[in-house]
């Protein structure tokens, strides 16, 4: 399948015993699909549509669902799309989203043009969730330094990468220039940073790893990278 194809959904529905409320089916239920995180916007603002991932070939892609006609277009193609992270921009012009853990992708919505406006240096790996400021004018991720980096296939690898101590960066990029700054830099897990709603003088973050074992799971930092 290619950027701009169509496929036609059939939602499923049945009614909730309890509350009696229906329940709408809107994905295949012979095709994975998945969903972007939960604090990304996945929605349209009038409610009509809506981003989500599938594979229909063998690529996990984006698309973006019509909730009034049932159907799905097909917004990237190839290997790579981090399905967690894609959001729409407010103005419902845009999706962004990482890709091969390495390109920070802009795709028009009308035209499917793509941009990539910012490349992870060679000796870094972008990681988890790469989140925008309430404006849309910047994006707060993370980088994990390659040397140290370890596909987290397994909860034993989950847990092994958190005794490691892996060399994690955290930064923010303008989404007009690409400019990357370095806010923090430690041997510490790091993830899931988030601007502050309506202050981008603000970045919230935690530290990453077994629940059990983290002493200290959320932080904040200033957007100069004080008062941590």
């Amino acid at each position: 399948m290619a950027k701009g194809d169509i496929k036609k959904l059939k939602f499923e529905s049945f009614y909730d015993s309890e509350s009696n409320n229906e329940v709408i089916r809107l994905t295949p239920t012979d095709i994975l699909c998945h969903r972007n995180y939960f604090y990304q916007k996945c929605f349209t603002n009038d409610g009509k549509k809506l981003i989500f991932a599938a594979e229909f070939d063998c690529n996990r892609n984006y698309y973006l669902m019509d909730l009034v006609t049932q159907t799905a277009k097909q917004l990237t193609e190839g290997a790579g799309d981090n399905t967690f992270g894609g959001f729409l921009s407010p103005d419902d012009n845009y999706l962004f989203y990482v890709k091969n853990e390495k390109h920070l992708q802009r795709v028009d919505l009308t035209t499917l043009e793509e941009v990539t406006i910012y490349t992870v240096p060679d000796n870094w790996v972008g990681y988890g969730t790469w989140v925008a400021n309430t404006d849309c004018t910047e994006i707060v991720g993370i980088e994990i330094s390659k040397t140290d980096w370890t596909p987290l296939s397994d909860w034993k690898i989950f847990l092994e990468f958190y005794h490691k101590n892996p060399r994690c960066r955290l930064i923010t990029i303008d989404l007009e220039t690409g400019n990357a700054e370095v806010i923090l830099d430690r041997n510490t897990w790091l993830g899931h940073p988030i601007f502050r709603p309506n202050n981008n003088d603000t970045i919230a973050f935690c530290h990453e790893g077994p629940h059990d074992l983290v002493d200290a799971r959320m932080w904040m930092i200033n957007r100069d990278g004080t008062n941590e």
